[in-house]
């Protein structure tokens, strides 16, 4: 007997905590531990960290590498052909 139908989970994306920005002040009446934490927070969120710069910085070290990689493997392939060429002479 065939399986019946059934319609697949609807997923929902999850929400990132929302950072308070420049311009949010807070209440008159709020203590001095909350706009610490938000001026913390805020300090957080635009420094850099140590992953993002190293993005930035690209290393292409590896292209020499290659290049000598490709040649030898084209040098390689072509001297065989001239190989076999001169042997089925």
């Amino acid at each position: 007997m065939p399986r019946r139908y059934q319609p697949g989970v609807k997923r929902r994306r999850t929400k990132k905590a929302r950072s308070p920005g420049p311009l949010d002040i807070p209440a008159v009446g709020s203590p001095p531990e909350a706009a610490r934490a938000a001026a913390v927070s805020v300090a957080t969120a635009e420094s850099p960290s140590r992953a993002e710069e190293r993005h930035i910085t690209r290393d292409y070290s590896y292209v020499i590498a290659e290049v000598r990689r490709v040649a030898i493997v084209a040098g390689f392939i072509i001297v065989s052909l001239i190989l076999t060429a001169v042997f089925l002479r």
